[in-house]
Parts: structure tokens; sequence; C-alpha cells
């Protein structure tokens, strides 16, 4: 009798579906996955929609380990700049990004919570501050 050979890998055992459609004026977008592995499956979705040349979103996440979140954003283009509002599980958040000549520049303001070790720090005011300056030629 001839066994058979069987591989195993990691590198592929993560099964993933995404799908992006648009209903009417919104647009809809979602991931699924199993991770074969450690046998845990997990979705996710978001829909969003333009309101008066705002984009508003919502999404939610839900995995077989029970672990669930969601989230709900507010995005308005403004000229070379946009301000967003974001709030998920870990906190929530108000950020301007505004282009500066050739730099890019981000203030972002709001309560978020924070791990230090294994010691979890909630609502934790933070007010952080980036400014992206290009290397070389664009």
């Amino acid at each position: 009798m001839k066994k058979k050979r069987i591989k195993y890998t990691n590198g592929s055992s993560v099964i993933s579906r995404n799908f992006y459609t648009r209903v009417g004026d919104m647009d809809v977008a979602g991931k699924g996955s199993f991770n074969a592995p450690t046998l845990t499956a997990a979705a996710e979705g978001t829909i969003s929609k333009n309101i008066k040349g705002a984009r508003v979103t919502a999404g939610a996440y839900k995995d077989t380990k029970g672990r669930s979140g969601e989230s709900f954003s507010v995005e308005k283009q403004l000229p070379n700049s946009s301000v967003t509002l974001q709030k998920n599980r870990t906190g929530t958040n108000v950020s301007l990004h505004k282009n500066i000549g050739n730099m890019y520049g981000k203030l972002t303001a709001g309560k978020q919570d924070t791990t230090v070790g294994n010691r979890t720090i909630k609502g934790e005011k933070q007010i952080l501050f980036n400014v992206t300056i290009p290397l070389g030629r664009r």
C-alpha cells in the first residue's frame, strides 16, 4: 500500500475572501478569513457614503475567539487639507491633515486607550503632530 504524502505550510493556511460593491450611492466592502492552524474565522465589513461633501464610514469586526469591535468616521476634504473625526473601541480622535509646500503635516488630538506592558490605561489624552518631508525628487 502506497502512503499519500501531504505537505503542510503555514504560508498558505489562511483563506481570505474580499468583496467590494456599490449599492446605490453607498460603497460596501467586506473581508472574511479562516486561519486553518488556529481554527479562527473572522469577518469584517464597512459601509461608506458621501453626505454633503463629507465621507461617512461605519465598520464592524467579529471573530470566533470572541473579539469584536465597531468603528465610525467622518472625513471632510478641504483645499490642500482634510479633517477627520474617528471613533473606535480604543478611543476618539480628531485629525487635521495638511499639505504644506512639499511637506505633509498631521495633527491628531483625542482620547486613546494605551497599553503599557500588560496594563491598559483607559482614555489617555493625546496630542500628536507628525511632519513628513520627502527626500529626493518627486
